[in-house]
């Protein structure tokens, strides 16, 4: 219907609508942003045919109201779940609507990502993209690629946060999400990003994982995240005073262990966490858990690192 963006999306700025996924949509002078295109199902066979479906039918459906196609995709990091549907906009390309999409895609310097039309961000930068001021922040941590950013829209006042907010609960005494812990590689690189943050005046705050918060919940999210990874650390420390060599296996337990415990976590879900294997004969305590709590470990192993 004209004159109705879309009943399935939601605008929360004058220039910034939201999805019902992780993607959201910044309209430009000309054109439109996509951030995070996310990995929802955008394909659908219907009566035989394929049609659009997810977040890029909410993007088709703007495009129709706007008449601005999709001029740039950002991405927060190139971890799949955060670009698999860069594969659907590449067969949009050749397609019947390929007016939908002209985009440009824009990474971080680090991003592995080789193939199209790309714009590596090294850094923090402040660029005017189609009209709208955006500040791209170079937050690492999460992600093994080291390519995590983070997007600041300064007259929206939204912000951008990728995977950086984790705090599995609303208090660091509550953890009610699938781990306890956040999933990151680089814990004090990590710590400094949300720091970073808290210095940015935002009234809105996108994660990667499709959450819209107000300023209030955003900075609680950002401390719970904070407090955790610090406990992380502080439990390596604590461990490796008292036996330089214990096996690091046997560490990452005991990390895990324990701030299950303090959290409050669902044992038998912490149980099945550490001993059910999943689809790669792996657990995901080893998959998603153990690689922060062992870079911890590798840092506080190197000589002088753990105070006697």
């Amino acid at each position: 219907m004209k004159g109705v963006v879309c009943d399935k999306m939601k605008k929360i700025s004058p220039k910034v609508y939201i999805t019902q996924f992780k993607t959201s949509v910044v309209e430009g002078e000309r054109g439109l942003i996509l951030i995070d295109p996310g990995d929802d199902e955008v394909i659908k066979k219907l009566d035989g045919k394929r049609k659009l479906s997810g977040s890029l039918l909410e993007a088709y459906e703007l495009w129709e109201e706007t008449g601005k196609p999709i001029k740039y995709v950002i991405l927060i990091n190139s971890q799949k779940e955060h670009i698999f549907n860069l594969e659907t906009l590449a067969r949009i390309r050749r397609s019947r609507i390929k007016d939908f999409v002209n985009y440009t895609i824009i990474t971080h310097l680090n991003s592995p990502l080789v193939e199209g039309d790309l714009i590596k961000i090294n850094g923090d930068l402040l660029i005017n993209l189609d009209g709208i001021e955006i500040k791209f922040l170079s937050t690492p941590g999460p992600s093994k690629t080291k390519d995590d950013l983070s997007i600041w829209l300064p007259e929206e006042e939204v912000l951008f946060v990728g995977d950086l907010l984790q705090p599995q609960g609303e208090s660091y005494e509550e953890a009610n999400f699938l781990s306890p812990l956040p999933y990151f590689f680089y814990g004090d690189e990590y710590l400094l990003s949300l720091e970073k943050l808290l210095q940015i005046p935002f009234n809105i705050v996108r994660t990667g994982y499709g959450h819209t918060l107000n300023s209030v919940r955003a900075k609680q999210w950002i401390e719970v995240t904070k407090t955790v990874i610090t406990r992380i650390k502080e439990i390596v420390e604590e461990v490796l005073k008292k036996n330089i060599n214990e096996d690091k296996s046997r560490i990452c337990e005991k990390v895990f262990d324990t701030i299950t415990y303090e959290r409050n976590f669902n044992r038998e879900v912490a149980l099945r966490r550490k001993y059910a294997l999943n689809y790669r004969d792996k657990s995901d305590f080893e998959l998603f858990d153990c690689p922060g709590i062992l870079y911890f470990i590798e840092k506080l192993k190197r000589k002088g690192d753990v105070a006697q």
